[in-house]
């Protein structure tokens, strides 16, 4: 799965409503979507009728040769997605301006071992818009396998009022079973982008990889989620002083980091460290790995996760930097 941009990719559809767009053949002196794309490719698309337009970020699917709408970033519909009518209309690659302002590379070369992303990866929908499967980006299709009476909801443009992620509201969950025990101590970074994040049902879980969790009770830092600087410190089971945050302390998105190094591990946010409840001395993971609670089902976390990664190295203090520069970028987080 790649990102394509490409010059002189057009065809015509005649697909109306809010679905899948059908491609019908390039348009002369122009080529199709299949010979520039591979199935899962993520292309920035617009498609335009005579008075019907939207521009967006989608999928191409080889099989039935379709566009996947994945992110919409302006239409003639308010913005929205567009219920299309009959008649022809015209689809091709274009450059998304909202696309500009992620334009940093992603900074992770090797050891990658699943990533996955509200704007780039491809997710499975039901009919109320609650995620039935998450797909892994990093090549290694580590997909998530959702319980259909479990599901947190896909919503755009909400994290940093511009982009798209996936909500937990109640006591919902995603579930990944496709993952590989890492051995006890393990060694692992896990890169989080978040926002509004607090417990919602005992201290809750940012995410629970056998026993390794990142908490959201009273005594977590991230329950006062902001952008500025954090106390140098915050030891585990100790309350957050408000005195100590600034005054536009909620509400911002985060970049959460969190390494393993054997037995001892390394949280920041922001690029600032904290301690809280690291679960240094827990056992390796499993292969069950959980985002938004406990792996018991308990301490269960509300909040929007924008994307998420897993690498299988403990990442220094100049690659952590790394992430977060490029966390700026791709999701507008403003960072000390």
């Amino acid at each position: 799965m790649s990102n394509i941009v490409a010059d002189r990719v057009k065809e015509s559809t005649t697909t109306t409503g809010t679905g899948d767009i059908t491609l019908a053949g390039a348009a002369a002196a122009h080529r199709t979507f299949g010979s520039v794309c591979a199935d899962g490719d993520i292309v920035p698309y617009c498609i335009a009728g005579p008075s019907e337009w939207e521009v967006g970020v989608g999928m191409y699917v080889a099989s039935g040769t379709k566009l996947t709408r994945l992110e919409v970033h302006g239409s003639s519909n308010a913005n929205a997605l567009v219920n299309f009518s009959s008649g022809s209309k015209d689809v091709f690659l274009t450059v998304v301006s909202r696309q500009l302002d992620a334009i940093a590379a992603f900074p992770i070369t090797s050891n990658l071992y699943a990533r996955y992303s509200a704007r780039r990866s491809r997710i499975d929908l039901d009919t109320n818009g609650y995620v039935t499967k998450w797909y892994d980006i990093s090549g290694n299709a580590r997909d998530s396998d959702t319980a259909a009476a479990n599901k947190c909801k896909y919503m755009d443009r909400v994290l940093n009022n511009k982009y798209p992620a996936v909500v937990n509201t109640s006591s919902n969950t995603l579930k990944f079973s496709a993952l590989a025990a890492q051995g006890s101590p393990f060694t692992c970074t896990l890169v989080f982008i978040v926002q509004n994040m607090k417990g919602f049902s005992g201290n809750g879980h940012l995410y629970n990889w056998a026993g390794n969790p990142i908490g959201f009770g009273p005594a977590s830092p991230l329950d006062r989620m902001y952008n500025g600087t954090l106390p140098a410190a915050h030891p585990g089971g100790a309350g957050v002083n408000d005195a100590d945050l600034p005054p536009q302390f909620l509400a911002h998105p985060a970049v959460v980091i969190h390494a393993f190094n054997g037995a001892s591990s390394i949280q920041s946010i922001n690029n600032r460290e904290v301690t809280v409840s690291p679960g240094t001395t827990a056992g390796g993971a499993t292969n069950e790995f959980r985002i938004f609670q406990s792996n018991t089902g308990t301490d269960v976390a509300k909040g929007m996760i924008g994307e998420f990664f897993i690498v299988t190295a403990f990442l220094n203090s100049t690659d952590r930097l790394k992430i977060v520069r490029w966390a700026e970028a791709e999701w507008g987080i403003r960072s000390p």
